[in-house]
């Protein structure tokens, strides 16, 4: 019966790190669609938003940037945006200037260019998938072990 626990175990955590693997290669990608086509604009903060979570005090609510610019082409459009990622202390002041990463044929893909370029999500995932990975391994390890005595 132990057995069938551990497989279990190693067949749950086993499938988590290998999604989260699979995640973290998808994520790259994106990235290097990002870097690699990926259009660079100068743009200029024009706003706030508050981002509010469970526990956050008033007043220090995170905050992220709302940025306009021009969107490159024979349109010249102004766009604007308002970042994914929220900061507190808010780094940014009004009328900033900043530069922001899109992908020409997706005006929905704009962010600024410093968190395009970012890598902290890249390796959250791949550490979470490695610690995954190395959890499924305890119970082989152990039977191994068990089964060497």
């Amino acid at each position: 019966m132990a057995y069938v626990g551990r497989l279990f175990f190693v067949s749950l955590f086993a499938s988590a790190g290998a999604f989260l693997v699979w995640a973290t290669r998808k994520a790259i990608q994106h990235r290097q669609l990002w870097l690699d086509d990926g259009l660079v604009v100068d743009g200029e903060v024009v706003g706030f938003e508050e981002r509010y979570r469970p526990g956050t005090t008033t007043g220090r609510a995170p905050v992220a940037p709302t940025v306009s610019f021009r969107a490159q082409g024979s349109d010249g459009e102004i766009r604007r945006f308002t970042s994914r990622q929220a900061n507190w202390p808010n780094p940014f002041v009004l009328g900033q200037q900043v530069r922001v990463r899109y992908l020409a044929g997706d005006p929905r893909t704009v962010e600024l260019d410093s968190v395009a370029r970012s890598w902290w999500f890249i390796v959250a995932i791949g550490v979470l998938a490695l610690a995954c990975l190395a959890c499924a391994l305890v119970p082989i390890v152990v039977t191994v072990v068990e089964l060497r005595r």
